[in-house]
């Protein structure tokens, strides 16, 4: 499980470069057990619930992996930041995860249409 409970960007990262998502529904784990280690997952439900996208190093639109403004809570698995965005191509930045930050979001829930992991 993700180190922070309440997860929310803050507002400085490094430079960031972008690759398509992996989806993923692997059904014997649960919540945030899902996200594997390496990747950026994005969940639809509280705590780690409902379906989940992975990402190695990022998405220019969210909507191709059925994930635009429908992430409630996430988890950062990487050992890089990552970048969020409230639209589409990198524009409205938002702010950023740390490396092991994670949990249900407050601010960015059901925000984010983009996202970039850091080189």
């Amino acid at each position: 499980m993700p180190a922070s409970a309440q997860a929310a960007p803050v507002s400085q990262s490094p430079a960031v470069k972008a690759q398509q998502a992996q989806p993923s529904a692997d059904a014997a784990a649960k919540g945030y057990k899902r996200c594997p280690k390496g990747y950026f997952c994005l969940f639809t439900g509280k705590n780690g619930k409902g379906a989940m996208a992975r990402f190695k190093r990022g998405a220019h639109d969210l909507g191709d992996f059925g994930m635009d403004n429908s992430a409630t809570s996430v988890w950062n698995r990487t050992s890089k930041y990552v970048k969020v965005y409230r639209k589409t191509n990198y524009r409205g930045y938002m702010g950023y995860f740390s490396p092991g930050a994670g949990g249900t979001m407050k601010k960015a829930d059901n925000k984010i249409s983009s996202l970039k992991v850091a080189r």
